[in-house]
């Protein structure tokens, strides 16, 4: 599991600022307001910027037996707890 973390953006209040999103490269061009994807066991690598919203991505490893017509893996649910 990997997170990335942003800023609120300034004028549009209760969004997040993804303005510094680098779709292309799938990167940040400004760490200030939008983190990396960062693997979760290493997010308080990313206290301090201030980060108010947070998106995951989940990658899941198929073994070479996976075939088109089994069933696929997903994830039911997440339990993320912080502390302030």
């Amino acid at each position: 599991i990997y997170v990335q973390m942003c800023d609120e953006h300034p004028t549009k209040l209760g969004e997040p600022d993804l303005r510094d999103l680098d779709v292309a490269n799938d990167s940040t061009f400004d760490r200030q307001t939008l983190s990396e994807w960062t693997h979760i066991s290493k997010v308080h690598d990313l206290s301090g910027y201030g980060y108010q919203f947070l998106r995951m991505r989940v990658i899941f490893q198929l073994d070479d037996h996976q075939r088109f017509d089994d069933p696929l893996p997903y994830l039911d649910r997440i339990d993320v707890n912080f502390r302030y």
